[in-house]
């Protein structure tokens, strides 16, 4: 059938040690640093170029981002002068009736827009900021 109890080996007992460290920033500390460059001759000079070109592209990003979010606002505001044209010259044909619905409807969608737009961005910018190695640039908070 099976073995006795007293057949069986003595239980074993193991330890293990973990250590985590997470970085925070471009850089590790100098510490780390030094340890990197008596492992790997250079490492450390690589290690400084790499975070000179992320910064850079970083500025890249963040100029094309701005760009984009601006011509984004000029072709909204465009698009509500000429709604609210059609507003006045439906209003000046007379029929002010119509002219406050498509006023109001047209203010209402523009409004929730940004709204909505803005609620939908800070999580995609918080993301952004966290995988950079960035303070929080929403200016938001954690």
């Amino acid at each position: 059938m099976g073995r006795p109890v007293d057949d069986l080996p003595a239980p074993t007992e193991a330890r293990f040690s973990f250590q985590s460290v997470q970085i925070q920033t471009p850089l590790p500390p100098p510490e780390l640093l030094r340890h990197y460059e008596e492992v790997v001759p250079g490492a450390a000079e690589r290690i400084l170029t790499l975070a000179e070109e992320e910064q850079r592209n970083y500025a890249a990003l963040t100029r094309g981002a701005s760009r984009y979010l601006l011509r984004g606002q000029l072709y909204g505001m465009l698009v509500c002068f000429a709604a609210l044209g059609v507003v006045a010259f439906t209003a000046y044909l007379g029929h002010p009736v119509v002219a406050a619905i498509l006023g109001g409807t047209t203010l209402t969608g523009v409004v929730t827009a940004f709204i909505v737009g803005r609620r939908n961005e800070e999580p995609e910018l918080r993301a952004m900021a966290a995988t950079m190695g960035r303070p929080d640039s929403t200016g938001m908070g954690p």
